[in-house]
């Protein structure tokens, strides 16, 4: 069917979201100074970003990092009397890797121990722990930075109360990170009124000119961001996907993209032949475009208007074999 792009506009539906929780956990390495006797074996949840979680030592199931993939987020750790403050160099476990095995239990790459004599761990973990790493010096955090896909969350953790070995190993405390994410959600389905034409596919849908450079520091778990930007693409299928009178999902799971928070954002849609022009969605509802925050966003194809409805949907987790998406 001929396309004509003059007669043919798009409507959004935009959804303001809530944060479900996903869990994880972490394993343990070993430095010089350590204790063999005295384990660090961490337990980790993802949070709401108001909330945290209790404690998850042992295996997590339901909403656990995907059992049996390595690096699925990686610790720095302090050894002291207090925190760190001013000086972040010398780290007592120097960005370790955690993975996890059967059944999601988690464990370091390399074992972990609490120092033999008697100082306390002060613990800072993100993921995906596939981000460059910048080791902190004197006065300067550990930093880490992750090109911007799409397709991956960034969260964030610490556990800084300070944790020493405990004379009975049994009873050993372990520390017991909270994850937060840091970007937005935004999942996407497509619809077409009676005004518009039958058998169009949709075969692209993209957010425009989204930033794609993120900085974290891992002392406040901010994320900062340079001005590089680019398109992040949402669905791109050149066999197309039907736009019908029933709104569906776009690509799987409604092709959930993570990107910087924020209330706005620019779409291009591309259906049966025709690139419509950028439309801008603006976010509405309760924590609207903020970090953690999900939102559903509908494009009903339409001939002569645009209109804006509002939902309430979950945080897509990620599946067993992809651990960049949490």
């Amino acid at each position: 069917m001929k396309a004509i792009k003059n007669n043919r506009f798009l409507s959004f539906c935009i959804v303001a979201t809530v944060l479900l929780c996903s869990c994880s956990k972490e394993p343990a390495e070993s430095f010089a100074g350590g204790d063999p006797t005295s384990p660090i074996i961490p337990g980790a949840g993802v949070a709401m970003t108001v909330e945290t979680k209790a404690d998850l030592s042992g295996v997590v199931s339901g909403t656990a990092f995907p059992a049996s993939t390595d690096k699925v987020f990686s610790v720095v750790g302090y050894k002291g009397t207090v925190a760190p403050t001013n000086n972040w160099s010398s780290p007592y476990i120097a960005n370790v890797a955690v993975n996890s095995g059967a059944g999601s239990a988690l464990s370091f790459a390399t074992s972990q121990y609490y120092p033999a004599n008697g100082d306390k761990v002060y613990f800072y973990a993100y993921s995906p722990a596939n981000g460059t790493y910048t080791a902190g010096s004197g006065s300067t955090a550990p930093m880490v930075s992750w090109t911007i896909t799409g397709q991956q969350d960034i969260m964030w953790a610490k556990v800084d109360q300070g944790i020493a070995k405990n004379p009975v190993p049994a009873n050993q405390p372990q520390p017991n990170f909270a994850f937060i994410h840091l970007l937005k959600q935004v999942k996407f389905k497509i619809v077409k009124d009676n005004t518009f034409e039958d058998n169009i596919k949709l075969t692209s849908l993209k957010i425009i000119g989204a930033k794609t450079v993120a900085s974290l520091a891992l002392n406040t778990g901010t994320l900062s961001w340079n001005s590089a930007t680019d398109d992040l693409t949402a669905y791109n299928d050149n066999t197309g996907q039907a736009i019908t009178g029933t709104a569906t999902a776009v690509g799987t799971d409604g092709s959930p993209v993570m990107f910087e928070p924020g209330t706005s954002f620019k779409v291009r849609a591309v259906a049966g032949g025709v690139t419509y022009a950028d439309v801008t969605v603006t976010l509405g509802g309760s924590n609207a475009g903020q970090a953690g925050v999900s939102h559903e966003v509908t494009l009903t194809f339409k001939r002569n208007a645009i209109v804006p409805t509002a939902t309430i949907t979950d945080w897509s987790n990620g599946t067993a074999g992809n651990a960049d998406v949490l």
